[in-house]
């Protein structure tokens, strides 16, 4: 009997579970109205048209008493196939409204987290007089909820987003990117270039305290870790180079030391050469360096020229680099500034995979030697082993293809790849431009030091359009941004009662945001430009020459206007020098390497490594104040 009664309650628990159960993961055990609302609907409209009950139910395989039941209206929703007593808390209309506003956002860069969508579900529901089962203690709606609605919408899943600096944001927009295919285009007109032809240079760096790779480990246990090399490593620069044709130059790489010791190179990749700079950074020095290199492999001529493809670095804009590629054949064309990550490359398809593999080296070396560090004479080898493994064929081509760059296809970007910059409608830097030269031909923006290192915020939006403003951080305002097309589509012919009026109850409880509010840009917009061209280096000799005129100095620090009070660590946001010297101050920016003596915008140093950088370039506001530490440092 004892046994009976614990079998009796096992059975009933195990009953319970498995109904719950079933409300996650129910698998249906008939075929009823298996036809669906789609053959309903058309079956409905055939009996309208004359045609007989019975040999419709038979065409569209549905009972004729429930044919017979729904041309009769003896059912809640004629034409609608539902089974059981539950459903959806929004109609299909509002559900796939709510997926194209969920998607708007995520090509905004403005993507909805979970307690967003939820949170918004619940005030559409409220708004719109629904009957809904969400709690209205805590205005959400619940989680079982949204697993569902993320599984009647499998366009939808739950993403780990990366984060984009606002610059690379409002930075990749149609003028800019047009403006670089356009001139891209004009140069391969000139000449019968091959896929051989065409490369794409960029630096990155690697560190001697690597990133570890996941490991399978205790469940439940909060942290587990993984032996590096340090807290803090030292970054060694490499300089790679591809081709559309699928070849690889050897690399350079470029260590943080006084003086270049061939040790330093054991072994890394065949054909590598090395060199040495204070902070580990490329300079103009290096990068004409490197260019000989480039030359040397690519047999490159002014019968036989090559377009290189690289950002806009100012250690690429040197005049002595631009008369040493005019001679050899070498058209230099710069990306547009902050765009890298969309139109370069080596940033799409290489990159990545190098640092995975370099990461996954040093993992091995670890373990094959415990308790050493990795120094500077171990990272050429380790680097060999991921450098083998990442530059193949198929990356180097697949990169260019999914540029743009070759085969050559000006309208690879669609409108939704520029949803995102739309935030500020940054005005089109072509058009400035052609309006001070005069001409169609672009000339150089020549004050704007760096392409992605240097991450300018101060992205000048002119244009927004008139309605309902609110507050966001920085003071900024924002507005309800216009309906796309399709929202558009269903305000005009609404398929459901009061859909035009859930359109503007999600606009008005889900702005996209929009700055409406310009910032002051201290600095000229830089755009896409062939360096290698007679008007840049003509405009880049006369600036050297108006560069090396004295400059009349009122101020005696870094032609900055306002007083700050010095914190309490002592953190500089000037750089004091007497005023005769102020004009041949050659102190770079760690950032984008322009010299203070070129610059019309202030510095600030690092409190750590007592480095010097532009204020936009440094993302330093002197008007607040406070320490200043750089990535290097942190």
């Amino acid at each position: 009997m004892h046994v009976l009664v614990i079998y009796t309650y096992f059975s009933i628990a195990h009953s319970i579970i498995h109904l719950f159960q079933m409300v996650r993961n129910y698998i249906r055990k008939t075929s009823r109205a298996s036809y669906g609302s789609t053959a309903l609907s058309s079956a409905l409209k055939a009996l309208e048209n004359g045609q007989p009950l019975k040999a419709t139910a038979r065409q569209y395989g549905i009972p004729a008493k429930t044919l017979r039941r729904h041309r009769d209206d003896k059912v809640k929703q004629p034409g609608v196939s539902v089974l059981g007593r539950h459903k959806c808390v929004f109609p299909p209309e509002y559900e796939d409204m709510l997926v194209r506003h969920i998607l708007a956002m995520e090509n905004a860069f403005y993507g909805l987290t979970t307690m967003d969508i939820r949170r918004l579900a619940f005030d559409l529901a409220e708004r719109m007089n629904l009957h809904h089962p969400f709690s209205k203690n805590l205005k959400l709606a619940g989680s079982e909820w949204l697993r569902s609605f993320l599984k009647r919408h499998p366009q939808l899943s739950l993403r780990a987003p990366q984060a984009t600096s606002i610059s690379r944001i409002v930075g990749f927009n149609k003028p800019k990117v047009d403006r670089f295919f356009s001139l891209y285009g004009d140069e391969l007109s000139k000449c019968q270039f091959q896929a051989k032809d065409i490369w794409n240079m960029d630096e990155s760096g690697i560190t001697n305290v690597h990133t570890p790779a996941k490991v399978v480990a205790s469940k439940g246990r909060r942290q587990i870790s993984k032996v590096t090399s340090g807290e803090k490593g030292r970054t060694v620069t490499v300089v790679c180079c591809m081709s559309a044709g699928g070849s690889f130059i050897p690399p350079m790489m470029i260590f943080p030391r006084k003086r270049m010791l061939d040790l330093l190179l054991k072994g890394s990749p065949p054909g590598t050469i090395g060199a040495a700079s204070p902070n580990g950074w490329t300079d103009n020095t290096l990068f004409i360096q490197w260019l000989r290199h480039f030359m040397q492999h690519t047999k490159c001529s002014k019968e036989e020229p090559c377009i290189l493809i690289m950002d806009g670095h100012q250690s690429h804009k040197s005049l002595e680099a631009i008369e040493l590629a005019r001679e050899h054949g070498v058209i230099m064309v710069t990306l547009p500034p902050h765009c890298t990550h969309r139109m370069q490359p080596l940033d799409r398809t290489f990159f990545k995979s190098l640092k995975m593999n370099y990461n996954a080296a040093c993992d091995d070396w670890m373990r094959c030697h415990p308790g050493r560090r990795i120094s500077f004479f171990e990272m050429a080898e380790l680097f060999h082993r991921a450098y083998a493994k990442s530059a193949t064929h198929e990356k180097a081509v697949h990169g260019f293809e999914c540029t743009g760059l070759w085969p050559y296809n000006s309208q690879l970007f669609s409108a939704e790849d520029f949803e995102a910059a739309e935030v500020t409608n940054e005005d089109n830097p072509a058009s400035h431009v052609a309006a001070e030269s005069g001409d169609s031909v672009t000339e150089p923006q020549l004050d704007q030091p760096s392409d992605d290192v240097a991450e300018d915020a101060d992205a000048e939006p002119t244009t927004a359009a008139d309605c309902q403003e609110e507050t966001i951080n920085n003071d900024q305002s924002v507005e309800v941004a216009e309906l796309n097309s399709s929202d558009r589509d269903a305000a005009a012919h609404p398929s459901h009662p009061g859909l035009a009026e859930a359109l503007e109850i999600l606009q008005s409880l889900s702005p996209r945001p929009k700055i409406l509010k310009p910032r002051t840009r201290k600095r000229k917009m830089e755009s896409a430009a062939v360096i290698t061209s007679s008007p840049y280096k003509q405009a880049l000799q006369e600036k050297q020459q108006m560069g090396s005129k004295p400059k009349d100095v009122v101020l005696d620090s870094k032609k900055s206007k306002t007083k700050t009070k010095k914190s309490s660590n002592k953190t500089k946001d000037k750089k004091k020098f007497p005023t005769s010297t102020l004009s041949t101050d050659k102190t770079p920016c760690l950032y984008c390497e322009e010299p203070y003596c070129n610059s019309e915008e202030g510095f600030v140093q690092c409190s750590s490594c007592s480095l010097w950088a532009h204020y936009s370039c440094a993302g330093y506001d002197p008007r607040v104040g406070g320490s200043f530490v750089c990535e290097l440092c942190q």
